[in-house]
């Protein structure tokens, strides 16, 4: 009878999970077919920041170069590092390129999958859009279930109804080239993911895997640091109390893991063609950048009156 009882609640919990599925996955199709069928009958343009951040991708693509076509320096005619039109330090070449612009706030999160697509697919209106959108078709689904998981069925259905009436607040996102949905997607899924290394067998796999996607986000918008200082404290403080520190290791590790190669690249790239005095002003660049609310950490200079 005991057998026959848990065998019982284990049916239960297995087909409420499938209907679960079933009805993000359903939901979630509604969703991106009404957004795949505005921007497939709409003549959609690119927004200017957009642009911006596929310059750099035809760049890295066509030229080899993490280089943008904006040029932001009043004087042309040098190579190196000047102060810039808006009050800030860019690296130019003799072409005119800007490398590694702080001004452009998209990290290789975006850059580097985009350039992926138009180096295999080539250039055109569906190129252009194709990382983006799909990055959106991922982020549905996973919003829906980080949802249902804080609010229940009611508050999925309460969101959904909400998001359904007032589709502007995402519709861009399907198909600009922007960041900040593609972080979102990485940060949510690395807090589905975190959620694993308390309740699963396999901590290593998935505190790495957290790690990783945790430090994704931050490559690609850098205000999404803000979104993974409690996972870090949490597993910091967790593995204090169990004395289990091979996996905040792991997560650490991994968590810096994106953040070193690409740091890493910008180092050499810049100082075997400008020197490192175009490193350390690419790093001011980047500071002032933050300083002056770019990339949305506005809350640096908030005006509090």
């Amino acid at each position: 009878m005991h057998l026959l009882h848990i065998f019982n609640n284990n049916t239960c919990y297995n087909i409420h999970q499938m209907k679960k599925y079933a009805f993000i996955a359903i939901t979630s199709l509604l969703f991106i077919s009404r957004y795949f069928l505005f921007i497939s009958t709409q003549d959609v343009g690119i927004e200017h920041d957009s642009g911006w951040y596929l310059g750099v991708v035809r760049n890295v693509v066509e030229k080899g170069i993490y280089a943008s076509y904006t040029n932001s320096i009043a004087v042309s005619d040098k190579s190196g590092s000047y102060p810039s039109i808006f009050g800030r330090f860019s690296t130019q070449d003799k072409n005119g390129f800007i490398y590694f612009p702080a001004g452009v706030t998209v990290g290789p999160g975006y850059i580097i999958p985009q350039a992926l697509f138009l180096k295999f697919f080539g250039y055109g209106w569906i190129q252009y859009r194709i990382w983006p959108f799909i990055a959106f078709c991922l982020l549905i689904p996973l919003i829906f279930l980080v949802v249902f998981q804080l609010g229940s069925f009611f508050g999925l259905l309460f969101f959904q109804i909400w998001l359904w009436f007032y589709p502007q607040l995402l519709l861009n996102q399907s198909y600009e080239a922007l960041s900040e949905h593609i972080a979102l997607l990485y940060l949510l899924l690395g807090y589905v993911l975190f959620q694993k290394v308390f309740h699963s067998k396999n901590k290593a796999i998935f505190s790495i895997l957290a790690g990783f996607c945790f430090g994704l986000s931050i490559q690609t918008k850098s205000l999404y640091l803000l979104g993974v200082v409690v996972p870090i404290i949490w597993i910091i403080y967790s593995s204090i109390k169990e004395k289990q520190f091979k996996y905040c290791l792991l997560f650490i590790v991994s968590f810096l893991l994106p953040t070193i190669i690409f740091e890493l690249y910008r180092l050499v790239v810049l100082c075997s063609q400008f020197g490192f005095a175009a490193y350390w002003q690419n790093n001011i660049d980047i500071k002032r950048t933050l300083e002056s609310g770019g990339s949305g950490t506005v809350i640096l200079r908030t005006d509090w009156s």
